[in-house]
């Protein structure tokens, strides 16, 4: 009676620790879900004559390790000559250090001459874009719009040619999310089809279903400015005595339907109570053993 009893207490255990190593093992799947991951697919619009600019602004103003890959000058300002946004790969020194989207800002001087002003990334969960489009005006940035886009899946390019007045053209595919289905986070050019268009950056979300079809789940006006540095032709070598600007907040973006929520969860956990059920199981079919030798 006590051999079964041993028995019925192990194969509990093992019943027990076998289903909370499943959840376990199904919440740590579960984290791999929900979360914006890096995407490195653009289209390529940056002439050799632009490339050459952005190495020598790099060569001469910038100290770090990171290397950068220039896709596209997604905006340009006129200053006392000209300052250039590139849409840039960022990658970091170190062998497991991640790709990230960045903007490098540099600018040219009317003799050709061109100078670092400002390398900030792209932080794809959370993209700083604007409420409302600036009013064009002299010394504003301007989107360098371009007609060839970046290639994407036929069901996504159905859904944004039927966006209806405002044309779209994305340049990169800047992260994606999966959910059930996917989702994908571009930046893209958009004209808006008025008696007198205007061509401005985007942030586009898309969510590409399971069944093939795709919508666009939100559109925001990309803030270049707040990735870019202001030129001055008489720079102040004295600080500034002037307030910081409050930091810059973005309101959450729309994810697809049935999207699933990160969960936490440790595979070592999952494999303790694995382990232990089989301990368990052992020592039942021991003492099971043990008994018919004491017969």
């Amino acid at each position: 009676m006590k051999v079964k009893k041993a028995l019925a207490i192990a194969l509990t255990m093992c019943m027990g620790a076998s289903v909370l190593g499943m959840g376990a093992i199904s919440a740590s799947a579960e984290s791999f879900t929900g979360r914006w991951k890096f995407s490195d697919v653009a289209a390529v619009n940056v002439t050799e004559s632009e490339k050459d600019a952005l190495a020598e602004a790099l060569e001469n103003g910038y100290d770090g390790l990171s290397k950068f890959e220039a896709t596209d000058v997604i905006a340009v300002k006129v200053v006392s000559g000209f300052d250039y946004a590139y849409l840039c790969k960022e990658t970091p020194a170190g062998e497991d250090a991640p790709t990230n989207w960045s903007i490098v800002t540099i600018y040219c001087d009317t003799e050709g001459n061109s100078s670092l002003l400002k390398v900030e990334a792209i932080d794809d969960g959370n993209i700083k874009t604007l409420d409302q489009l600036p009013e064009a005006m002299s010394g504003a940035w301007f989107a360098n719009g371009k007609e060839t886009g970046v290639e994407v899946s036929d069901a996504v390019q159905k859904a944004i040619a039927e966006n209806m007045g405002l044309s779209l053209v994305p340049t990169a595919v800047l992260a994606e999310q999966v959910v059930a289905g996917m989702n994908y986070r571009m930046l893209a050019y958009g004209t808006l089809v008025t008696a007198e268009p205007r061509t401005d950056l985007y942030v586009v979300d898309v969510y590409e279903g399971l069944d093939g079809t795709a919508e666009i789940t939100g559109i925001e006006a990309f803030d270049i400015a707040a990735y870019c540095t202001e030129y001055s032709e008489e720079p102040s070598e004295e600080p500034s005595e002037e307030p910081s600007e409050e930091p810059y907040s973005t309101p959450s973006k729309p994810v697809s339907p049935n999207s699933s929520v990160p969960a936490t969860g440790d595979n070592s956990f999952a494999f303790v109570l694995v382990l232990i059920s089989v301990i368990a199981v052992c020592a039942a079919v021991s003492a099971v053993r043990f008994k018919k030798e004491d017969r």
